[in-house]
């Protein structure tokens, strides 16, 4: 199933705005990396933890889908994602996925720039660590 994950230069509901290259930067690395090995992963949680801070890993009892493709096209960052089926959640999920009751987010860390009109741009140093599959997303 191939999903839209995140628009190019416009700010996010979470008022960040991931600049195109640095989208494309992502694609190309996940599809060198995590791609190839088939540790490109959808949660059904975030790599939040506890304390609200992200801990920068997956867990892989959250782990219902793996990314089998990711790039940019038409300034989205999208992903081709296949349902791990031997999970019981991961059949629910992708079915509020294919009704358009749920979506997926990215999940990773960065730094972030203020721009001049008050929004967060993502910087170059982002690291994806996974998507999530999310009723809110960003």
């Amino acid at each position: 199933m191939k999903i839209k994950i995140q628009q190019a230069d416009v700010p996010n509901k979470n008022n960040r705005i991931y600049p195109k290259h640095l989208l494309e930067k992502i694609s190309e690395e996940w599809t060198k990396t995590f791609i190839v090995e088939r540790r490109a992963f959808v949660c059904k949680k975030s790599i939040i933890d506890s304390d609200n801070n992200c801990c920068g890993c997956v867990n892989l009892k959250d782990v219902v889908g793996i990314v089998k493709n990711i790039g940019v096209e038409d300034d989205w960052l999208i992903a081709d994602v296949e349902c791990l089926p031997d999970i019981p959640s991961a059949k629910k999920l992708f079915l509020l996925l294919e009704n358009g009751y749920a979506s997926v987010r990215m999940s990773g860390i960065s730094s972030l720039n203020i721009s001049q009109n008050g929004n967060y741009v993502v910087a170059d140093d982002y690291e994806l660590i996974s998507l999530i599959i999310t009723e809110n997303p960003a």
